[in-house]
């Protein structure tokens, strides 16, 4: 009789438990995804572009500047940036 009582107990134990569910993702980048309105702040890759700078170069200034792939400037800052990469001394790393 204890075995039948036993199996009649594990028949009435309901799972209390909730299924967990995975915390709710917002998309995120560290990347900023939109310029400002008013305009001013543009991705590294568009101003190199828009003036024809190679991508090596491109590559070559932002390793420089300690700049990530996506950054954005103004075009003041790059322009700046680019001439004094281009004026640089060959081999002379960061600084």
């Amino acid at each position: 009789m204890e075995a039948t009582d036993a199996a009649d107990n594990k028949d009435t134990i309901k799972d209390t438990k909730q299924p967990s569910q995975p915390p709710k993702r917002t998309a995120t980048s560290m990347v900023a995804q939109h310029p400002p309105v008013d305009g001013t702040l543009q991705p590294l890759e568009k101003l190199a572009a828009e003036c024809g700078m190679p991508a090596p170069a491109l590559a070559g200034m932002c390793r420089a500047k300690g700049w990530a792939e996506g950054k954005q400037v103004t075009a003041t800052e790059f322009e700046s940036a680019m001439t004094a990469y281009i004026k640089r001394p060959m081999g002379s790393g960061r600084g």
